[in-house]
């Protein structure tokens, strides 16, 4: 996954995630990154989009962390799609 994706200092945004929150969400990105097809790249970015949104609602991150994490997903998962596509385009 290109981590230029999350800021240089999204481990400080987001002070109150553990270490094993954090990698929890570079794999559910690398998930989306790898995705082999649109498909799986939709609902692995479904499954990002609740982890960011339990996150908020448990208060583990704030508006501002939520933003953040949500754009890196929406970064990625475009990238991912962006790739898909132009590969389904190759093959036809």
């Amino acid at each position: 996954m290109p981590l230029n994706a999350l800021p240089d200092e999204w481990g400080t945004q987001v002070p109150l995630l553990s270490e094993r929150v954090k990698a929890s969400w570079i794999l559910q990105l690398n998930y989306i990154h790898d995705a082999t097809s649109e498909d799986m790249a939709h609902d692995a970015g479904l499954l990002a989009k609740g982890f960011v949104v339990a996150l908020h609602e448990a208060e583990l991150i704030d508006e501002a962390g939520a933003h953040m994490l949500g754009t890196a997903l929406v970064n990625i998962q475009n990238e991912a799609v962006a790739r898909l596509t132009h590969n389904q385009k190759l093959v036809r």
